[in-house]
């Protein structure tokens, strides 16, 4: 998430290119980006996943499980995205509300057993769910990949690893003043005989003088 600052057509025209960096190229949308861009990203190829599923190029919706490259992927959009028909007015909070953690939680407890990574923008969004996920732990291994804080961190329990990669762009260029280090995460796993994750490197870039650090659990 937050590929942009407002989600704006003229923004969607220029990061919408970035969908060739991947094959595939999968998205959720954070609080900076907007409806508009994810139809955008879906029309040149991107996986835009949402919790309704992954969506189209006409505006529909597909599976909510999406087939990775052998993974099982599911993403849940911002709650705090912009919207075109609003003119791209920020919309975001400080903190979800309890009803919209919930609504979070009541999506993903259904998936569990079938999917391995979900990907979701706002980290406190799922902190009701980690907690049941930490008293009652799934059968089979959850990665979580979550981002929104511009701090890279791996949170571990039996059976759930939540992953922030940190920050890329520290949400565009509206926030040039923000000191950030840019941030990577890279995940090794498995898929046969089925998922396990094997370890998370976090990789950490210092713009100004290159100097970089990375850890690996």
């Amino acid at each position: 998430g937050d590929l942009t600052d407002r989600g704006s057509r003229l923004e969607s025209r220029v990061v919408s290119r970035i969908t060739n960096l991947g094959d595939p190229f999968v998205f959720v949308s954070g609080n900076h980006d907007s409806d508009s861009l994810q139809i955008d990203l879906a029309r040149r190829g991107a996986t835009v996943l949402t919790e309704r599923g992954r969506l189209n190029e006409d505006g529909s919706y597909g599976d909510v499980i999406v087939d990775v490259r052998g993974l099982r992927v599911a993403g849940y959009r911002d709650p705090f995205e912009r919207r075109q028909s609003e003119n791209f007015r920020d919309r975001f909070q400080p903190s979800p509300s309890p009803d919209q953690q919930d609504a979070f939680t009541a999506w993903l407890m259904p998936l569990m057993g079938h999917v391995d990574l979900v990907m979701v923008h706002e980290p406190a969004l799922i902190e009701p769910a980690l907690a049941i996920l930490e008293d009652d732990p799934p059968d089979r291994p959850l990665v979580i990949i979550t981002g929104h804080t511009h701090e890279a961190y791996l949170d571990r329990f039996a059976g759930v690893t939540v992953i922030n990669g940190g920050s890329v762009g520290a949400g565009g260029t509206g926030n040039l003043t923000e000191s950030t280090d840019y941030g990577l995460a890279r995940l090794t796993y498995t898929i046969e005989p089925q998922f396990q994750p094997l370890a998370a490197d976090l990789i950490e870039i210092d713009p100004d003088d290159g100097s970089s650090s990375a850890s690996r659990e």
